[in-house]
């Protein structure tokens, strides 16, 4: 898987990990509509004064017993579980998982990544061409949902920038469980259309929405800076940062010290070196400053790890 109205509470998503503790990846299990499930980089917790929300965007394989071919037919589905007023008795709350879509897509699906749930980023590969194409997705409103806002950077990389955090509200102002309310379609929009050598293998998005970063499948690790006219650059291949090769898989936190991270980290169990990556940004310019390389056992008790740190969660990025 990753807003301050009221103090937040940590909650999972009903699904099982694949073992990237703190990720919310999602493996193994069913949507609600019995699709089996690949894989989700992407849960956000929402605290609000009565409710408490947690969305998951998960990636089905398609109808049960077909492959790739008729996920791409159909498109994309979105998977969620929320938090809600329960429907019988109000005053107590109730977990609702629900299927959004299926939207439409030109290629073959890699990855995901969101800003927040309003807003996700879908990276694959262009069939023929080999050109990887990232487009961005933007979702409206939706009456009796929640609806989730997140502050973009003024200035792009290279200017210091706050910490953005999420904030919502009850759209409508009354609460329509997922079932009930009208079906949304998101807007979307390609950002970036091109070669990436090897193919993309993951991506992550800056919270503050000033870039993607985008992890190739020969472990090269790309910026993509400038997100309405973008510039694509080359941060590290696997000779300045080894390890790279291993990684599967990123993320964006903010660590003990409130400096804005991203990992990039290998799938356990993994024992070589480099299966554990932290980029710092210290002045969130969106500039790395340090790179720390760990296994992953020396990652579990780094300061760095998600279950040392030791305040309410309410600044990480889930």
């Amino acid at each position: 898987m990753k807003c301050h109205i009221a103090p937040l509470l940590f909650v999972s998503c009903l699904a099982a990990c694949n073992g990237n503790d703190g990720d919310m990846l999602i493996g193994g299990g069913k949507s609600p509509g019995g699709y089996p499930l690949l894989s989700s980089n992407m849960s956000t917790v929402i605290a609000y004064p009565d409710q408490l929300v947690t969305i998951a965007v998960a990636v089905p394989e398609g109808a049960p017993g077909a492959g790739s071919t008729t996920l791409e037919a159909e498109g994309l589905l979105l998977w969620a579980t929320e938090i809600g007023p329960d429907a019988s008795d109000p005053s107590q709350e109730a977990y609702y998982q629900h299927e959004a879509g299926p939207f439409p897509y030109s290629y073959s699906f890699v990855d995901l990544s969101a800003r927040h749930p309003a807003e996700i980023y879908v990276a694959g590969t262009m069939p023929g061409t080999g050109d990887t194409k990232i487009e961005k997705w933007l979702f409206p409103p939706q009456v009796g949902g929640y609806y989730t806002f997140r502050d973009t950077a003024v200035a792009g990389v290279g200017t210091p920038s706050p910490l953005s955090t999420l904030s919502g509200e009850l759209v409508g102002g009354t609460y329509v469980a997922p079932e009930n309310r009208s079906p949304v379609s998101p807007v979307q929009t390609t950002v970036f259309q091109g070669r990436i050598g090897g193919g993309v293998e993951d991506i992550a998005v800056d919270p503050e929405g000033r870039f993607l970063l985008i992890l190739s499948a020969t472990g090269s690790l790309y910026q993509l800076s400038d997100l309405a006219s973008p510039t694509l650059t080359l941060l590290y291949d696997e000779s300045a940062l080894p390890g790279l090769t291993l990684a599967d898989e990123m993320r964006p936190f903010v660590d003990a010290q409130g400096v804005r991270c991203f990992q990039v980290i290998a799938s356990p169990p993994n024992v070589s070196p480099g299966a554990a990556i932290v980029l710092r940004d210290l002045e969130n310019d969106g500039v790395i400053d340090e790179t720390h390389t760990f296994t992953y056992d020396a990652y579990a008790s780094s300061p760095y790890y998600h279950l040392n740190w030791t305040d309410d969660y309410s600044t990480y990025d889930w």
